[in-house]
Order: C-alpha cells, then sequence, then structure tokens
C-alpha cells in the first residue's frame, strides 16, 4: 500500500488506489490477537506494579512502583517512537513526515490533545496506585456517556434514542457492581479518592476521540492528518508535559531514591522495561489493526477486549456476591449493545433544513 499514490490528483487518467485494501484475514486475526493481549497485558502489568499493599515492602512481588507519572512517561516515549517506526516503514503518511512547522501549523488542535492524553493516562495510572483493577476497569466502562455527549456538542452528531438508553444502562451497571466494594467491612477497601481520580480521567478521555476527529477532517486552509501522524504529535507532547510535570513534582526524588536504592534498582528497571515494551507492542499492534480493518473495527474489538478486562479482574478481586455480578452482566450487556447499535445505525449528521419551496412568479 502507497499512501502517497492517494495524495495524487486522478488527472492522470489513474483511478486513485484503495483506501483500505482487503487484506487476509489471517494477518487481521493476527493483529488482533497482537493488539488484544498487548491491550490486557500492559492493563494487569499496570495494576501488578503500581498497587502497593500496606505494610508490604517493595519487591519482586509487589514491586510498590508508586510514580504513575514518572511511569507513565516511557509509555509516552515508546508510544511515540511506535508511530515513527509505522512511517517510516510502510505507513508513511501522504502530507510527509513529521517536523516542526507541520507541527507548528496544527498546534492549536495537538496541544489541547495532548492536554486530554497527559490528563487521562497519567490519572488513570495514578488510580491503579489506589484501587483495583475491576474497579477501574468499571469505572472506565461508562466513557461512552461523556463520548456521545461531547460529540452531540462539539461534532453535532445525532444518535438513536437506542443508543442513550445503552450509555444509561452501563452507569446503572457500574454503580451496581461497585456497592460492595464501599459497604465491605472486611477485606481490602475502596479508596474513594481513587474513584475520583478514575471518574476524572475518564471525563478528560472523552473528548479525545472528537478532538482526533476533528484534527484528522481537515479544512479549507489545513489539509487532514493521518490518525499515526496524529498520534505521534500527541504522544511526543504528551511526554514532555509529563516530563514537567514529572521534573517539578514531589514524584522526581522518591522516584530517583527507588531507582537509586541497590535494593530496589533491578526492580525498577524491571517495571520500565516490562511497561514500555508492553506500551511499545500494543501501539504498534493496534495501529496495525487498524490498518489491516477499520477504526470502526477497532473499537467494536476494544468493547470486547474490554468486557475480557471486566472479567478477568473480577476474578482476580474476588468478586463473589450477586448484586455486584449483576451489575457486571448489566455493563457488559449494555457495551454489547451498544458496539452494536453503533455499528448498525452510527451517529447520524445533522438533518440540513428543507429547501424553500419557490414561490410563484407574478406575471405582468
Amino acid at each position: 500500500m502507497a499512501p502517497e499514490e492517494g495524495a495524487k490528483s486522478s488527472s492522470e487518467g489513474k483511478a486513485p488506489p484503495e483506501e483500505n485494501p482487503t487484506w487476509p484475514v489471517w494477518i487481521q486475526l493476527l493483529a488482533f490477537v497482537c493488539a488484544a493481549a498487548g491491550n490486557v497485558g500492559l492493563n494487569l502489568f499496570n495494576s501488578h506494579a503500581l498497587r502497593a499493599e500496606e505494610g508490604v515492602e517493595p519487591s519482586w512481588e509487589h514491586p510498590s512502583f508508586q510514580f504513575p507519572v514518572f511511569y507513565t512517561m516511557f509509555h509516552s516515549f515508546v508510544s511515540a517512537l511506535a508511530c515513527l517506526l509505522l512511517m517510516s516503514t510502510f505507513l508513511r503518511p501522504p502530507t510527509g513526515m513529521p517536523s516542526f512547522r507541520q507541527y507548528w501549523e496544527y498546534k492549536d488542535a495537538v496541544v489541547p490533545l495532548a492536554m486530554c492524553t497527559f490528563t487521562n493516562n497519567s490519572l488513570n495510572n495514578m488510580c491503579l496506585t489506589m484501587v483495583s483493577l475491576f474497579v477501574n476497569q468499571v469505572i472506565k466502562a461508562c466513557s461512552p456517556v461523556l463520548t456521545t455527549l461531547f460529540s452531540v456538542k462539539f461534532a453535532k452528531k445525532q444518535y438513536s434514542i437506542a443508543i442513550y438508553i445503552a450509555v444509561g444502562a452501563t452507569v446503572i451497571g457500574s454503580i451496581l457492581a461497585n456497592i460492595t466494594n464501599f459497604t465491605r467491612t472486611d477485606g481490602p477497601t475502596t479508596s474513594v479518592t481513587g474513584v475520583v481520580i478514575c471518574v476524572i480521567g475518564m471525563v478528560c478521555a472523552s473528548p479525545h476521540p472528537v478532538l482526533m476527529m476533528i484534527i484528522m477532517t481537515g479544512t479549507a486552509e489545513r489539509p487532514k492528518l493521518h490518525s499515526t501522524l496524529v498520534l505521534f504529535y500527541d504522544m511526543s507532547t504528551t511526554f514532555c508535559f509529563m516530563f514537567l510535570y514529572w521534573f517539578f513534582s514531589n514524584e522526581r526524588p522518591i522516584s530517583l531514591a527507588y531507582m537509586s536504592d541497590p535494593e530496589l534498582r533491578a526492580i525498577g528497571t524491571y517495571v520500565l522495561s516490562i511497561g514500555s515494551s508492553l506500551a511499545f507492542e500494543f501501539n504498534l499492534s493496534n495501529n496495525c489493526f487498524i490498518l489491516v480493518t477499520s477504526a470502526l473495527t477497532t473499537a467494536i474489538a476494544g468493547n470486547g477486549i474490554k468486557i475480557v478486562l471486566i472479567m478477568f479482574s473480577a476474578i482476580l478481586a474476588g468478586v463473589n456476591d450477586v448484586l455486584s455480578w449483576t451489575g457486571i452482566t448489566v455493563v457488559i450487556v449494555s457495551v454489547i449493545v451498544y458496539a452494536y447499535l453503533i455499528r448498525q445505525e452510527g451517529p447520524k449528521p445533522p438533518q440540513a433544513a428543507p429547501p424553500a419551496a419557490d414561490k410563484p412568479t407574478k406575471t405582468a
């Protein structure tokens, strides 16, 4: 596939090549398996590496690497590296390789996009230092609610009443699934602060796909950018934001102390290496999955992976009461229904006003 050819004018008498050629099924399945494994593995490892047990010293079994921004900063770096690798090989953007001039031209859209990414990723991993992966994933399952609202507000989309019911049911199921975690008197309790941080991160993540869509749509003044190019600018800018936060926050001295400790240095190196490798693999395979399928298929597959994560994390958390599993069931069914409805009807553009009827002209 040669993206550059699609940017040429068709005045040469040749039809432009297909934007998304049909790839063999085995390649699509391989890309999906790699993306799914990277997604699940990264979430599970983040929860394992960042969560600290009360009264337990850092060890190989419990790294207690409670420096979420320092940890996520490396993920942003390798994500940008994955995009650069794709663009340098078989996914060269029609608008050319990244440049400072191009970045400056789109800065008014890329910087807000990176702010959303910075806030969401930092708060999400910060949340994992306080709550279990199960609580984190059930709350994040409600993200279609905010994404739908932002799409209606800023992208002027219209959805059917069935989609609004599906996203509303997701919220109800999430509440039911988490009630026991707040009311239990035995076992580990759920941090209210962690839940609030997770919700704020989810709110910050909701405008992200809308902003990306606006950037990739293009205008009369600026051509649209390829998704991989947008992701590179996004991750590069996010890395700069995270580095500045880490440098001026209290994470800097305590993270450096952790990495300087002879007994903990190897554990910290292991956490950063495995986490960054999983982030690199996930972002690379996820972009390849979009390349060989479509953005819509990727979104639906993401919902399937979300269901797997909710089920697996519930088992790991030892969820065994009827109320919680009822809420989990409602969340899973709602996610499936939402994905089905989005695929069937999709967001509807705003209806244009009907043209005014021609008035009869008066004869002299």
